[in-house]
């Protein structure tokens, strides 16, 4: 199940700042130290990306850096070692110390820490950093144990630890945030004997959205800055696309029961929020259109501005370092990058991180294509939505959610469970409509030797993300390049070449094949992503907007024998042809002894008749090895893609 994270009024917290207490500064900069808390802090939703999420909205002009300084595991001891580098370093102007639950976790692991030693720790990071010119406050740990009476297992040890906290904030003058009280008076007033167990941690330890949010605010209350109630996820904002002729849904959050209003053009709707603040609405599709509307929503006294809004197609780029490989590092990116001026193509883009389970919001904006915005966006989407506005003539809206060296299995959703990557970068999208979506990846899963698996996969994958976005949306995909790194271990390449091959069997499928674009054998990261990107291009055109034009290299449909010879039978056949000219190369034949021999080949039609002396042929095969570099293409340049005819399971995308 998904949840909004929660923005909480102040008033439901024992709040208890020191006299001394300070507002926001203009160019503070903000550390946050401590453990797996403040780790996770800094990623998805947690408590250090709201915090830093607020403080962008109400003081955009202030120049306030946010770093996050949180390591797994790590007590009042761990910190203080490693407070140079992490802390004094940064040259912090203020830094929030959130620390306490191991020390007193670990007790029962005989790895704890002596209070004392707890005393005197913080103790001394207090001083070094008020040495260093820097404030500090300093919050008490919360809760270990969470359980559904507001108890917690360690509530005697964590309430000794979390009274020398206090009794150090006012030995040292520091400021004090008393997170346990209001953790703990909040658990005692809302947790019920048929509630579950996670009112505030997800795993009886570490936050859930409930309590990032709570942290969040709290801190944000230290600084006199209100956390805002009504708010709307980052893939609202402005320069962003609409998804054409779709019910435009909103959705976010503001004060439970109350009104909130839309107005998006000339449309306008209202709704009520749910007991728990959540609110959606949905507005009438709209057809294509480059002239800019503004959307205004707002709740109460609190009012948000989107503007420069287009209406057109959205695409989802995703999969590995060869979709995320940014335009700067590619062939000829000097003269793309120069001529990424498109007025009517946005870029959205997903920083990389991971979640246990699905979030609802992604720490990103939209940005106008020109050449600042587009050198460090995916080479590959953007090409292919730069060939798409240029053939179809309305606004294109790029998502890019990819990670280098990622398999797919992070990417997938099942009925039984949903990989990490898939719960923060794809999830918090799945409620935007959008047009489809293409996927660049599978080096990773040849080098784990999944073959012909990756079938399987790449169906769990499709079938997943389309349960979930509705519909059997287009998905397109690159069939990856050959490879010389010792990595790909014999054979692998190619049975993952037949498994891409094998899912285009599933309906609104297409494939770009991209044997011929291998510029450098020993390099993983062919540098030609133009041509990649207009080779997906051509699937969607032809098959999304119905433009007459071939779209795919020849695809293996059939293999007859005709005595000493073997007819291969291609679909996309149309006009084959040598693309250099020479003979046909790569092809092999296996007589019923199963040994491949090198074999002619000559084109006959839509056809390839390939034999080689002396055999009588049962099995072809094409290209079918990780150096390959074949030459058969079509009337439209576009390569045959690699097979084996033996008990073949590709498709062919008609």
């Amino acid at each position: 199940m998904k949840h909004f994270a929660l923005t909480i009024t102040a008033a439901i917290f024992a709040f208890f700042p020191t006299a001394n207490a300070e507002d926001l500064k203009k160019g503070e900069r903000i550390v946050f130290l401590g453990d797996s808390i403040t780790q996770a802090g800094a990623h998805g939703n947690g408590y250090i990306r709201q915090f830093e999420s607020v403080i962008n909205r109400t003081h955009p002009g202030y120049g306030v850096t946010i770093i996050g300084a949180g390591i797994s595991g790590n007590k009042v001891p761990d910190c203080q070692k490693r407070l140079e580098r992490d802390v004094i370093n940064k040259k912090p102007t203020l830094v929030f110390i959130y620390i306490g639950i191991n020390d007193v976790w670990h007790w029962n692991k005989d790895r704890g820490t002596k209070k004392e030693d707890f005393d005197a720790g913080l103790r001394e990071m207090i001083s070094k950093i008020n040495a260093a010119g820097a404030r500090v406050i300093l919050c008490t740990p919360t809760v270990i144990g969470e359980k559904i009476d507001g108890s917690n297992e360690f509530d005697k040890m964590l309430d000794e630890y979390a009274g020398i906290s206090r009794k150090v904030a006012v030995d040292t003058g520091s400021e004090m945030l008393d997170l346990r009280k209001g953790f703990m008076d909040h658990l005692k007033a809302v947790n019920q004997a048929n509630q579950a167990r996670g009112v505030l941690t997800g795993d009886t330890v570490h936050l859930n959205d409930v309590g990032n949010a709570k942290v969040a605010e709290l801190m944000l209350a230290t600084l006199g800055v209100k956390m805002p109630i009504l708010t709307m996820p980052s893939v609202f904002t402005s320069h962003m696309v609409l998804q054409r002729n779709k019910p435009v849904n909103l959705w976010g959050r503001a004060k439970a029961g109350s009104s909130v209003s839309v107005q998006l053009g000339d449309e306008s709707s209202s709704t009520t929020t749910s007991d728990s603040g959540n609110w959606q609405i949905a507005l009438q599709g709209r057809a294509a259109s480059s002239a800019p509307v503004t959307m205004s929503v707002s709740s109460g006294e609190e009012k948000l501005e989107i503007s420069d809004i287009l209406v057109g197609d959205v695409w989802v780029g995703s999969g590995q370092s060869n979709m995320e490989w940014p335009l700067s590092r590619t062939q000829g990116s000097p003269e793309f990058i120069a001529a990424a001026d498109h007025p009517l193509l946005r870029l959205y883009h997903v920083p990389k991180v991971t979640a246990k389970a699905p979030t609802n919001d992604i720490k990103a904006s939209w940005k106008t294509c020109t050449p600042g915005n587009a050198p460090q966006f995916s080479a590959v989407l953007y090409h292919f939505g730069k060939r798409l506005h240029k053939d179809i003539s309305v606004p294109i809206g790029l998502i890019n959610s990819s990670w280098g060296g990622s398999p797919i299995e992070p990417w997938t959703v099942t009925k039984e469970a949903s990989g990490g990557m898939y719960n923060a970068m794809i999830a918090p999208l799945s409620k935007f409509p959008i047009t489809g979506c293409i996927w660049y990846q599978g080096e990773t899963n040849v080098i784990k030797k999944n073959g012909l698996a990756y079938e399987g996969k790449m169906m769990d994958l499709i079938k997943g993300w389309r349960k979930n976005w509705g519909a059997d949306m287009p998905f397109y995909f690159v069939q990856i390049a050959p490879w010389s790194g010792e990595k790909y271990e014999a054979g692998q390449l190619p049975a993952l070449w037949e498994g891409q091959t094998a899912t285009l069997k599933l309906p609104h499928t297409g494939m770009a094949v991209i044997t011929d674009l291998v510029d450098n054998i020993a390099d993983i990261h062919p540098q030609n992503k133009h041509d990649v990107g207009d080779r997906l291009a051509l699937w969607a055109l032809a098959k999304k907007y119905g433009k007459d034009l071939p779209y795919s290299g020849p695809l293996l449909k059939s293999v007859v024998i005709e005595g000493n010879t073997a007819r291969v039978n291609f679909a996309h056949g149309s006009g084959l042809k040598s693309r250099d000219d020479k003979p046909l190369s790569e092809f092999k034949v296996a007589g019923a002894d199963g040994k491949f021999v090198e074999a002619t080949a000559e084109i006959d039609g839509e056809t390839v008749i390939v034999k080689a002396e002396g055999v009588t042929p049962v099995t072809v095969q094409f290209a079918w090895h990780k150096l390959t570099s074949p030459n058969l293409v079509n009337g439209a340049g576009l390569p045959a893609a690699p097979f084996q005819s033996k008990s073949w399971t590709g498709g062919t995308g008609e």
